[in-house]
């Protein structure tokens, strides 16, 4: 198991602000399906729509262009992610099968953004862009000692319901709060070596330094039932699968790079997501 992140930066997207900002107020969250990805990889575009429905942080991707070469010798840097951003630098599908091999349906629950696509050595494939989030338990709170660092879980009280007021220092020093409390929710990440070779060893013939993951996005969306195809015995076969629809990127986050160049090496993290939008690993 690996750490993912060191030596990052994560920034929430113009759109996850959005979303988040549309979601507290009474307001109509505004349609934009041009700014989706199900629009810019052309997936369930006709599904494309909220009807009424509410986004909701569900799923995440993996990158490959996350960091840059910072000399001549050795040396990386991350690139630091606009709020504009409204995609990965270079995402990566996770899964790539031959269209006559394609993932069980309880595999494929797994997955989202399905696209069939000829890749480079002229068979048409499966890809699946986004993988489901696990959330751990609700919404919870934690102190957070501002000198140290030091974490603690927190309670809220029915006492708080009637405050009592405090009186500020009066001292000429500024006082700063020695402890903070956040709000934050658990989702964890798992991705394997096996899952990202499958692309790599089609698109890059199998040249595994394109296994670096060094980029995730945390993307919004509404699942839907939507209608697709599987191949059996050279036959179309219509199914139907749950789709995210209305996707778009909420949180991108870029770090040195976490090498998957053989299948039995995974990331395996739990990033805590936070009540102003931020997203850090645990």
């Amino acid at each position: 198991m690996q750490s993912v992140i060191a030596d990052s930066f994560d920034t929430t997207s113009l759109l996850g602000s959005q979303l988040g900002l549309s979601v507290l107020l009474p307001v109509t969250v505004t349609e934009q399906p041009e700014l989706t990805l199900n629009n810019y990889y052309n997936i369930a575009t006709q599904y494309n729509t909220l009807n009424g429905e509410v986004p909701k942080l569900r799923y995440f991707g993996v990158g490959i262009k996350g960091c840059y070469n910072a000399d001549d010798g050795i040396l990386s840097s991350a690139y630091n992610p606009e709020r504009t951003d409204m995609n990965l630098y270079q995402l990566i599908p996770i899964r790539c099968r031959p269209v006559d091999e394609d993932l069980s349906d309880s595999e494929r629950a797994k997955y989202r953004l399905r696209l069939r696509k000829t890749l480079t050595d002229g068979n048409e494939y499966f890809l699946y862009y986004l993988k489901v989030l696990n959330f751990n338990e609700g919404v919870r709170f934690k102190s957070i000692n501002t000198n140290t660092g030091a974490e603690d879980t927190y309670e809220l009280s029915t006492e708080y319901l009637n405050p009592k007021p405090k009186k500020p220092n009066t001292n000429v020093t500024i006082e700063t709060a020695a402890t903070s409390i956040v709000a934050y929710c658990e989702a964890n990440v798992e991705i394997s070596g096996k899952e990202v070779l499958e692309y790599i060893n089609v698109a890059y013939n199998g040249d595994t330094r394109y296994a670096k993951i060094s980029e995730i996005g945390f993307f919004t969306g509404v699942d839907r039932e939507v209608p697709g195809s599987v191949v059996s015995n050279n036959q179309s076969v219509a199914i139907n699968y749950t789709e995210a629809c209305y996707t778009q990127l909420y949180n991108h986050a870029t770090w040195l790079g976490t090498a998957l160049s053989s299948e039995d090496m995974t990331i395996q993290s739990t990033f805590q997501i936070t009540s102003n939008g931020s997203i850090a690993e645990a």
